[in-house]
């Protein structure tokens, strides 16, 4: 078995007439009758057919193949694109591989220069008598071959050389096309790399930002192009002989190597129980596994094939399966070892364990020193005590913790070479662009497993050094504050504050997530362990990490400004500044040699990036003839030997092509990977190509022409050099200690800004040097990884204020690059390009933070206060309209509005509050009493509106006084007025004079006044059952904008600000009771998305469509009866708060509606992203702003129907569904996915390999993604089959009858909410089921792109873990109250008098609590390693309650993952962003309320009237009904259990059932048309028991399609 084999031999039957023979990618077979198999004849005979059509006969063939021999598909592809690409890629491959074929037979010429591409030149110079240069390229015209460049010499040689100048073009010196060194548009080299916004059905874990750290020209090298021999598991290679082997073949032979055609097997060659693998890669692969089937040979036959033992993984049974030879891979190496025989598997044994050896010798190292605990201070600190040893040491004294770990390992140099190791052994540089989840960055320190595995939870070598490494730097942080006293240290301190804000709701989520500190096994310290080190510095003051409290305050203000000039990260002086006292102690602090590490790192790195430095000889040089010759196609392959691991192309400026010339780049000799396309565009006058570097040592280029003319005004062509040049990550171990690593310098900067708090509040890495280095690197062409560098940037720059003042940085540079990717983008917005390229969002938001710190260093180079509030002065300026604004101005609005609804700053621009106080008190007034109204107290006043034509006023729909008599009745009295002059005196004429009270109506239409001047009186002496009081807005006809504006002043402004940040803050006079909650502004928004619906209709013409951004805060009316449950929190507040809040959320939805194309949704767990605030700030987002990006979103990844003839029945699946079947499995109790017939898993088996871009296809005319039919019924699917299909499919997933989701524990028990919702079984982890959940995402998203509404019965925690939201307790709560209960019982059990242990053993004697928990299924789980053996006593309850509770929220992690990665094959996840989870719910499932007043609206009556009483007894029993009943009878005549939603494309149709007995008959329905025949019943008992009947026996099959 663990043998190799030998290169594939030729067998007997092939003679040398075979090497000629029309090949064509296919198996050679040379007696057809005996060798060819039925299914190859089969093959021939179709392919004969369709070249009878006029198509090559091998491209047939190769139809064929791609179609798996579908006739009527292989027309489509010859007909499509997908015939020309193939050809053209085809044709690349052969170029390319008769380029390596030359090359490699050049080298195993053994010293025979004969067969050198420099040889034949010179042979052909002195046959020809051109000059050399000129025959070397004739020899590249001609892929190599000496023939075929004699007549090229012959032809067009003498053109050339009777042209000087052209010859003196070949030999001149080498123009670099870069004048300098670094330039902006390298920053955009990243913008055109793929951005798919949907997963592909080939990779379901890759998503857009997987490359968003990588350029074109070196993306995927790690993955595909560059494979190095060492980092693959194995590498594959055909069984079968090439048709042209490369023994005693000439260079003309070589050109037809490319082909892919084989020599049949020879029968003789494989040997038993040899390992073969079914795929169609060859060369290095990462994962055998990942990359196909494996199995045991057991034997060959020239008609079936090759036949294979497999292993069943679900059963774990054997089976055999025959498997065509050209899809079998033998295995040629492990790793670096050839496979021979077992000795080869010896050696990799070997040299694994060796490697092993060494990991695991730095895993102990690294497990003793976590565990390492000396009995000092540090101890007692971290146990929260005080004991006497520390309190006896002297308080310079460095941390002993920190002091005995340097010393055990050698000093911080020592311990950092030993983190350097754990990082380059595991550490990915693409780990940090990675988006898991929805846009979730991959941090490797956070456990990923779930807390409910049973298994020991192994803690990487890289996540133990981190947690040691972040110690350390604490307690070195905590020791120098205690020697300085340091204020800044303190929650009190202005450089402090804005990192523990910022930090705090981040390290929430970390700590939610189940983060472990602890090393595996020690189970006795997981509360202990986290705790100890605390993640802000609010923890660590609190905690008593500092012990000192500044003694004055002048001292302490000159040692925090000396402070934040310390850490200059220049070596040795920042390192003995920081410490003090004139103390060289830098060997002593680690953070000192990791930051000056980490910029050394940085420095180096991009210098070699940028700069080309570090290159070494030799180099080599490619170039095309000058002018180029117009009419050619040919490829080279080049390969430099060079221990450097990279290659650097660098151009000459003159490189011209013409509009039909391409010069492409390729990573592999299939042509598959293209590096980079150089082009007319590129090439043009005033445009540099940039450097390229390709992490190989080798790749192809390829030039393609086909000019007008071959000789006359084609340009100059191409020219560059190749040099190699060292890498700037390491590759190998040897490499770590030496050698610079840009990746290394990213983790340890990451390290620092995202956890090392305390040392960024000293501004250790908010200096010159990191900033330049990164943003040289940014503007360095031809770089990896840029992604990863703009969101480095973007950390730093989210905290401007922690840049010293002497360290503020030269922003200059970085506003370019940004201006210029915000041109790029306006472009792709005018192109009508909805969604932008990711790299270039990147650089947008970048662009808002560079505008924020700009303006941040201007105030702190002033001396002002960085927190201040804005400078007001009048006269104010007029708002720019959003149609007019810039997209700049709009992206930044939205930055500094999330940051102030989420509390972050206090302050808002002038020209904001002048757009908020316009829309409020502009041309507008409210006047209210108090909500409650109190009595006894009269209100009077005036408003004034100079220069009004008239006013109107408008009423609170919720005014109400209590009812009284005469005198005291409460009333408004309200009296409108204008002044006019007589006699030389102002006299008050009253215009209008209108009473209010209970007795009275309140006018439901605003009410007009004349007059500019409106007196309000409210007396009321009584306010018996509370009520609301009044609430009146007037506003102000006839004044300019102009004129509003200029009646405003500064306090004016202020005191909306004051009022803005004390709805946010509760302070001053307000309680926390009065504070604005997220709830109210959910129900505003709620109540803002109702108001603007359509109304419904079933006219044909269309309605005018309302957008939320254009209401006014005048709109604002809540109903005490439409909104008291929508709106219950809203009820009580103030109109002038309702309004002023609401013009706050209408310039936030205003901004982002302009400038939403230009956002980064990506990110939402990064505190610095845009997106992470607007996750958090979904609910104050307007739905149709979002739902027009959701209807964006589904048209960009929408794939055309093809509507003619055959091929559109091609596009459209179909399934078939057995009903008996189905019901046959439930009888049989088959509830396992893996065995059961359900509908589901029917549909499962028959639709999980369809191609996803199969299912985003928009529906047909028939309303039908796929078609669905069912085995033995009637029914042309005109629609109504398909819905029933979907639905019975949703309906199989949530039934007891499929064990694929399982009742969550509130329906097991009765008890609770959501009774009826379903959880993902986390039992269900096998392959197959894991592949089920990814078709549950599918289905989820074919029901959201189609408006499907297939009814998911899932509760909020899935939902928002879909959306990439952290579910809370409240979830946890609404799928399993009595679990939340039990643990408030225990965590709360002091209440109850319980403060011992044998009192708590006492009282939960009966549960028998251990460190265990038991799942959504019952069974029980361990919350730690031997939890079954801890058991839970007084001291430990808190932490028992903690884990237990992460380890229900997290159940069901895997099979979410899954449910999303299917989704995200459908739906961009990005999207997700703003919406809640209400929202995703209502989008993809619809309501489940069904609204009669609704459907009553949207119906149509055939043979009945509206107010007939059969019509009318039919909806007073629909109105009885419940909601399921009601969604029942609305699947019988739909086939969806769910009203449509929005515009109603099809309305409901109720028909009058003729007939002698039709009243004794059911209802019968037209599913395909929404219609249902309803007999003319008069009785309502017979109504009602009619429709029972039809809901309970008519959902069974289709009545009527």
């Amino acid at each position: 078995m663990f043998h190799g084999l030998q290169e594939p031999t030729v067998p007997a039957l092939a003679t040398s007439e075979s090497t000629s023979a029309n090949v064509s990618g296919i198996e050679v077979n040379n007696d057809p009758a005996e060798e060819e198999t039925e299914a190859y004849r089969v093959r021939r005979g179709f392919a004969s057919t369709l070249a009878a059509m006029g198509f090559e006969f091998d491209l047939c063939m190769s139809a064929l193949e791609h179609s798996r021999d579908d006739p009527n598909l292989a027309v489509e592809w010859l007909m499509g694109d997908g015939a020309a690409t193939y050809q053209e890629r085809r044709k690349a491959q052969y170029l390319a591989r008769a380029s390596l074929a030359v090359h490699e037979l050049a080298h195993e010429a053994d010293g025979m220069t004969g067969l050198t591409i420099e040889a034949k030149a010179m042979e052909l110079e002195g046959i020809s008598g051109m000059p050399y240069c000129l025959a070397l390229c004739a020899l590249e015209l001609s892929n190599s071959n000496p023939d075929h460049a004699m007549e090229w010499l012959m032809e067009h040689g003498s053109t050339y050389a009777e042209k000087p100048d052209s010859l003196a073009l070949l030999s001149d010196a080498f123009l670099a096309a870069r004048s300098v060194v670094l330039e902006d548009q390298a920053a955009l080299e990243e913008i055109d790399q793929p951005d798919p916004l949907v997963l592909s059905s080939n990779c379901h874990t890759t998503t857009a930002a997987e490359h968003a750290g990588s350029n074109s020209a070196t993306r995927g090298v790690d993955q595909s192009y560059a494979p190095k021999a060492d980092a693959m598991a194995v590498t594959l290679a055909p069984i079968l002989a090439s048709v042209l082997p490369k023994s005693n073949l000439g260079v003309a032979a070589a050109r037809d190597a490319s082909t892919t055609a084989f020599f049949p097997l020879d029968p003789g060659y494989l040997t038993p129980n040899v390992l073969l693998t079914v795929t169609s890669d060859v060369g290095p692969v990462h994962q055998l596994a990942t990359s196909g089937r494996t199995g045991i040979y057991r034997r060959y036959s020239p008609d079936d094939g090759v036949l294979l033992t497999f292993l069943n993984t679900e059963s774990g049974a054997c089976e055999d399966e025959w498997i065509p030879a050209r899809d079998l891979r033998r295995v040629v190496r492990i790793y670096d070892e050839p496979l021979e025989d077992v000795n080869s598997i010896h050696r990799v044994a070997i040299r694994t364990e060796d490697a092993l050896s060494t990991y695991y010798a730095r895993r102990a190292i690294t497990a003793l020193l976590c565990s390492f605990t000396p009995v000092d201070r540090s101890r007692s600190e971290a146990t929260g005590m005080a004991t006497d040893e520390s309190a006896d040491k002297p308080p310079l004294q460095l941390s002993s913790y920190a002091s005995e770990i340097m010393n055990v390992v050698g000093g911080p140099r020592q311990f950092l070479r030993l983190l350097k190791m754990a990082s380059a052994s595991e550490m990915h540089f693409t780990n940090a662009s990675k988006e898991s989840g929805f846009g979730l960055p991959d941090r490797s320190w956070v456990r990923c497993q779930p807390v409910s595995d049973n298994t020991e939870q192994h803690v990487s070598l890289l996540t133990s050094m981190r947690t040691l490494a972040l110690r350390i730097l604490r307690e070195e942080s905590r020791t120098a504050a205690e020697r300085r006293c340091l204020p800044s240290l303190s929650t009190k301190g202005p450089i402090c504050r804005p990192v523990c804000q910022a930090r705090a709701s981040h390290e929430e989520q970390e700590n939610a997530s189940g983060r472990v500190t602890a090393m595996p096994g020690d189970t006795q310290t997981l509360s202990r362990s986290t705790a100890a080190v605390p993640a802000t510095l609010d923890e660590a003051r609190h905690g008593e990490w500092l012990d000192h409290e500044s003694k004055d305050e002048d001292a302490a203000l000159e040692c925090t400004q000396r402070t934040c000039q310390l850490l200059d990260i220049e070596a040795q002086k920042g390192a003995s500044a920081y410490m003090g006292d004139n103390v060289d102690d830098h060997d002593t602090l680690l953070s000192s040699v990791l930051i000056e590490d980490c910029v050394g790192h940085f420095v180096e790195s991009t210098r070699m990036a940028g700069d080309g430095e570090g290159t070494v000889l030799p180099l080599r040089e490619f170039q095309s003839l000058h002018p180029y010759f117009g009419r050619c196609d040919y490829a080279r392959v080049v390969r430099v030997d060079s221990p450097c691991s990279c290659l650097r192309i660098v151009f000459d400026h003159r490189c011209r092509l013409g509009a039909k010339t391409t010069l492409t780049f390729f990573a592999d000799s299939d042509c598959k990977e293209r590096i980079g396309v150089v082009d007319d565009a590129m090439t043009a006058t005033g445009h540099l190509l940039p450097d390229m570097i390709i992490r190989s040592h080798q790749f192809w280029f390829r030039f393609t022409a086909s000019e007008e003319h071959a000789t006359n005004h084609t340009g100059y062509g191409y020219r560059f050099q190749v040099k190699p040049m060292a890498s700037i990550r390491w590759t190998k171990e040897s490499e770590v200690l030496t050698g610079p690593s840009l990746e290394w310098a990213c983790w340890v900067l990451e390290l620092l800004l995202n956890d090392a708090t305390e040392l960024i509040a000293h501004g250790g890495v908010h200096n010159r040097k990191i900033y330049g280095a990164l943003v040289r690197y940014l503007r360095s062409p031809g770089t990896p990884h840029k992604g990863r560098i703009v969101r480095l940037l973007q950390q730093l720059l989210h905290h401007p204020e922690l840049f010293p003042a002497d360290e503020v940085p030269d922003l200059d540079a970085l506003q370019s690059i940004c201006r210029l990717a915000l041109t790029c983008a306006e472009g792709d917005q005018a192109r009508k390009k909805v969604f932008i390229s990711a790299h270039l969002l990147q650089i947008v938001e970048l662009s808002m933070m560079t505008s924020s710190a700009s303006s941040a260093f201007q105030r702190k180079l002033a001396g002002a206060n960085t927190t201040s509030g804005p400078v007001l002065s009048t006269p104010f300026d007029m708002p720019v309209p959003f149609e007019r604004k810039c997209v700049a101005g709009s992206l930044n609005d939205v930055s500094v509005l999330t940051k102030f609804l989420l509390g972050q700053v206090e302050n808002l621009p002038e020209y904001i509050l002048v757009a908020i106080w316009l829309e409020v008190y502009g041309s507008s007034a409210v006047i209210e009493s108090s909500h409650p109204y109190t009595p006894g107290r009269p209100s009077n006043g005036v408003v004034v509106f100079e220069g009004a034509q008239a006013l109107r006023v408008t009423f609170d729909s919720r005014c109400s006084l209590a009812p009284g008599h005469d005198q005291t009745m409460p009333r408004l009295d309200l009296a409108s007025y204008v002044i006019t002059s007589r006699d030389s005196e102002a006299v008050k004429d009253i215009c209008s004079n209108r009473v209010y009270s209970e007795e009275s109506t309140w006018p439901d239409a605003a009410v007009s006044y004349d007059g500019n001047n409106l007196e309000y009186t409210f007396l009321a002496d009584e306010n018996e059952g509370g009520h609301f009081g009044f609430a009146v807005t007037v506003n102000a006809l006839g004044i300019p904008q102009e004129t509003q504006l200029a009646r405003a002043t500064v306090t004016d402004m202020e005191r909306v600000l004051q009022k803005l940040v004390l709805l946010q803050t509760a302070s001053g006079d307000l309680s926390n009771d009065d504070r604005w909650t997220e709830a109210m502004d959910s129900q505003l928004v709620d109540w803002v998305n109702k108001h603007v619906e359509p109304p419904a209709s079933l006219s044909s013409s269309p309605t005018a469509t309302r957008h939320s951004v254009h209401l006014q805060p005048v709109d604002i009316q809540l109903s005490q009866t439409l909104d008291g449950v929508r709106c219950s929190k809203l009820l009580n507040v103030p109109l002038e708060t309702l309004q002023l809040r609401f013009a706050l959320l209408k310039y936030l939805n205003s901004s982002l509606q302009h400038c939403l194309s230009f956002i980064d949704l990506r990110d939402t767990t990064a505190p610095w992203t845009l997106a992470y605030r607007l996750r958090q700030l979904s609910h104050c987002i307007f739905f149709d702003v979002k739902n027009a990006l959701v209807e964006a979103a589904i048209e960009a990844t929408n794939m055309p129907r093809d509507i003619s003839g055959a091929n559109s029945q091609q596009q459209t699946a179909r399934i078939t569904l057995d009903r008996i079947q189905a019901l046959e499995s439930r009888d049989d109790r088959e509830v396992e996915p893996s065995v059961s017939e359900c509908f589901f898993a029917q549909a499962f088996r028959q639709l999980h390999q369809v191609d996803p871009t199969l299912l985003r296809r928009q529906i047909d005319s028939k309303g039908r993604l796929f078609s669905v039919k069912f085995r033995g019924e009637e029914g042309v699917d005109w629609g109504g089959v398909y819905r029933e299909g979907a639905t019975s499919m949703i309906d199989d997933l949530f039934s007891p009858h499929f064990h694929l989701f399982v009742l969550c524990p509130n329906g097991q028990h009765d008890t609770g909410d959501n009774r009826g919702m379903y959880l993902p079984n986390p039992k269900c982890t096998s392959p197959v089921a894991i592949q089920m959940f990814a078709f549950v995402g599918q289905l989820l998203g074919i029901s959201l792109r189609t408006h499907g509404d297939f009814p998911f019965m899932l509760p909020s925690l899935v939902w928002k873990r879909l959306i990439g939201q952290t579910p809370a307790r409240a979830d946890l709560e609404a799928t399993d109250a009595m679990f939340v209960q039990m643990l408030d019982g225990i965590a709360n059990c002091e209440k109850d008098g319980i403060s011992t242990d044998a009192e708590f053993d006492t009282a939960f004697d009966g549960l028998e609590l251990r460190f265990t928990a038991s799942s959504c299924t019952g069974e029980e789980m361990e919350l730690v390693p031997g939890g079954r053996l801890i058991k839970v006593e007084f001291h430990n309850r808190l932490e028992y309650c903690r884990l237990a509770e992460l380890a229900r929220l997290d159940e069901g992690s895997a099979q979410v993952a899954a449910i999303a990665q299917g989704f995200a094959t459908l739906f961009p996840r990005r999207v997700l962003t703003l919406l809640t989870w209400q929202e995703l719910e209502i989008l993809a499932c619809g309501s489940p309320k069904i609204d009669l007043d609704l459907w009553q609206r949207h119906t149509l009556y055939d043979g009945y009237s509206e107010d007939d009483p059969a019509v009318l007894l039919f909806w007073e029993i629909l109105a009885e009904f419940t909601d399921a009943q009601r969604a029942d009878f609305v699947r019988f005549a739909w086939g969806r259990s769910r009203l449509p939603r929005g515009k109603w494309l099809q309305p409901f149709k109720l028909s009058k059932k003729g007939g002698r007995d039709a009243t004794r008959s059911l209802p019968v329905a037209h599913t395909c048309f929404f219609s249902v025949e309803l007999p003319p019943y008069t009785s309502r008992e017979t109504m009602r028991s009619m429709l029972l009947a039809t809901i309970t026996f008519g959902l069974g099959g289709i009545l009527m399609a």
